[in-house]
């Protein structure tokens, strides 16, 4: 199923957004990973021990 833009972009900037809000800056690293379908922001924080939050964006649903 296909998500029109508008819909799920708002949506999905949102979530990375508040996941982006949460961390320690200063102690983060930020990577974007890109290909034909999907956009993943990976987030690794550094503060104490380590942490990685991985956001996957696609207008597409995708099934594990």
């Amino acid at each position: 199923m296909n998500y029109e833009e508008k819909d799920w972009h708002k949506t999905m900037s949102k979530l990375v957004s508040h996941e982006a809000d949460s961390l320690d800056i200063d102690n983060t690293l930020y990577f974007v990973y890109e290909n034909e379908t999907v956009k993943t922001y990976h987030f690794v924080s550094l503060s104490g021990c380590r942490e990685d939050v991985l956001i996957g964006l696609s207008n597409k649903e995708i099934y594990f």
